[in-house]
């Protein structure tokens, strides 16, 4: 079985200001890719699965998520 990217969003805007304003708080890398945004949010409804054509958008995304998430490691490993 595979497993599918969905979704789990609704009111961008508003998640986005808050997504945003924590992750400046906590000093969290920020990517942002309003086309990418805008394509979800207009073509995916809350729970479906995210078209194909979009997996690579959206593979990027989660690389620079995982790369962000080995650097944080990376620092508590060093103290």
């Amino acid at each position: 079985m595979q497993a599918a990217m969905r979704r789990l969003l609704d009111r961008p805007a508003l998640a986005e200001i808050a997504i945003v304003d924590l992750a400046r708080w906590k000093e969290i890398p920020i990517l942002e890719n309003p086309p990418l945004a805008q394509a979800l949010y207009k073509t995916v409804d809350i729970g479906q699965t995210i078209p194909a054509k979009l997996y690579t958008a959206v593979a990027e995304v989660l690389a620079f998520v995982f790369r962000a998430q080995a650097k944080v490691k990376q620092k508590g490993a060093g103290r």
